[in-house]
């Protein structure tokens, strides 16, 4: 149809363009004669009365004298016009067209979608009342097995909730029993991801909590998964007493955190002192957590208000990482040096489970940390506890004997000379612990180090070291001009 309206349009174009040039060619026959007047027998009649020799004309064609220039525009203006209004009007009504046939088709498949609507609804109701029934019939006592199956991979957390707040018998052990048989065999598709976590949770986070403890029980005994999530949401709740009796009961459970869990399981616990939960936690084989920053920030705080009991049950908890991880022991030696007290750091040390070889790796570490800020119970608690740490090698160019006689610490210069240090052991420039005690200028020292026989290898500096010993004045020692090596070293490094 549309072929046929656009080939009208062409001829009819054709028409009116070729029209006004057969009449113009006409015309030209008189251009000398004041243009075409007529037709007379076959003949162009001319305007002046004669006939053209060689233009024929049509006798039906009447033809109206007019001179060669009128007329002429006239016809090619309203040919335009008409042939431009014809294709706009044309154009318009394509147009129309196709608008119409869009808006009839949408107006059809928008029919066909509420309707496929209509007919999804009415079978998502169907399925809905079907497992309502089958619901009603499991808590009449039926057998659960037919709703998984007929569900087939759409059961959700919320259905088994529904079953579990009408079901008076615990029942609904049958459906957890199935559940987990279908997701243990690779066959059945679950849509909603950890949903035995989802039902846990649901349960504590409702008024079904006090009457429903024995199916979280179930869950977390039966159904070998992880139940971190869980476990977090009854921590987070306050429902410590609930957490404790799940870890008193449970043998075989498992709990897996993420870093931000941990954190908060611990902060919780250390908030509210659960001493004997935390311990619990300690013990129990079943938790996966690993110590990081967020952990070590609890532990920092339990040292820092030095709460014995909780600091004991973390070294247990995490025995592999505060003993072991070069980081984290040196910053919990660098906190415990800080806080200057021994029966903190006796905690510490006793909960390790081979603190001898702790001591020969990072004994030295806490000795020289202690000596720094003259700890000297700590120290003295070290050395007459521990035999085996290497104190004979150097740390910001001194051994912690050099750093003990610039500290002017005469204890800890005694008690490292009894540990059975070498007494004699020289720095990078060729100075030992004599020459770091004039620098340190402590006269008792000094004395202390050549009654235990060292010296140096400077005869002039000696007789200044005995002739200050002898008259007793601190201003007689020598300067060797150590602190300002060992600045420059530190700078250095």
């Amino acid at each position: 149809m549309y072929n046929l309206i656009k080939l009208f349009f062409v001829v009819f174009t054709f028409v009116l363009l070729l029209s006004p040039m057969s009449i113009k060619a006409q015309q030209g026959c008189c251009s000398w004669h004041g243009g075409v007047a007529g037709c007379s027998n076959g003949r162009t009649l001319c305007a002046d009365g004669t006939l053209s020799p060689s233009c024929t004309c049509d006798s039906s064609y009447e033809y109206e004298a007019e001179s060669n220039n009128e007329g002429t525009g006239w016809r090619k203006i309203i040919a335009i016009v008409i042939i431009v209004g014809g294709w706009l009007g044309f154009g318009y009504i394509l147009t129309f067209v196709d608008d119409y046939k869009k808006r009839k088709k949408e107006e059809i498949e928008e029919k066909e979608r509420l309707e496929l609507e209509r007919l999804h609804l009415e079978q998502k109701e169907s399925e809905l009342n079907n497992i309502k029934e089958l619901k009603s019939k499991f808590l009449n006592g039926e057998n659960m097995v037919t709703l998984v199956e007929y569900l087939n991979g759409r059961i959700t957390s919320d259905d088994v909730i529904d079953i579990i707040k009408n079901d008076e018998n615990d029942n609904v052990k049958i459906l957890l029993d199935e559940l987990y048989k279908k997701i243990c065999s690779d066959k059945y598709y679950i849509k909603e991801n950890d949903i035995f976590n989802n039902i846990c949770i649901k349960i504590i986070n409702s008024d079904l909590l006090e009457k429903k403890k024995k199916i979280i029980e179930y869950i977390f005994a039966s159904f070998d998964y992880d139940y971190g999530r869980s476990f977090m949401v009854i921590i987070n709740t306050g429902n410590y007493s609930f957490a404790k009796d799940l870890l008193k009961k449970l043998t075989s459970c498992r709990f897996l955190f993420n870093e931000r869990e941990i954190e908060k399981l611990f902060y919780n616990i250390h908030s509210v002192n659960e001493i004997e939960l935390a311990d619990l936690i300690s013990r129990y084989k079943g938790f996966i957590y690993e110590f990081n920053n967020n952990t070590f920030a609890i532990f920092k705080c339990i040292l820092e208000e030095k709460d014995k009991e909780m600091l004991e049950i973390y070294c247990k908890i995490f025995q592999s990482t505060i003993y072991c991880l070069p980081f984290y022991v040196s910053e919990i030696i660098d906190v415990l040096t800080k806080m200057r007290d021994v029966t903190l750091v006796k905690y510490y040390l006793e909960q390790c489970n081979d603190n001898e070889t702790f001591m020969k790796e990072y004994g030295f570490e806490l000795i020289y940390l202690s000596i720094k800020r003259l700890n000297i119970e700590i120290i003295e608690f070290v050395l007459t506890t521990y035999k085996n740490i290497n104190l004979d090698k150097m740390r910001d160019g001194m051994t912690p004997l050099m750093y003990a006689c610039y500290r002017k610490s005469y204890r800890t210069v005694k008690a490292l000379l009894d540990y059975g240090v070498d007494i004699n052991y020289v720095d990078d420039e060729g100075y030992n612990a004599l020459a770091y005690a004039c620098d340190g200028e402590s006269l008792k020292t000094c004395k202390l180090l050549l009654e235990r026989g060292c010296v140096v290898d400077f005869p002039d500096y000696m007789e200044k070291i005995e002739y200050a010993i002898k008259k007793n004045e601190t201003y007689l020692l020598p300067h060797f001009s150590i602190r300002s090596i060992y600045l420059l070293k530190k700078r250095k490094h």
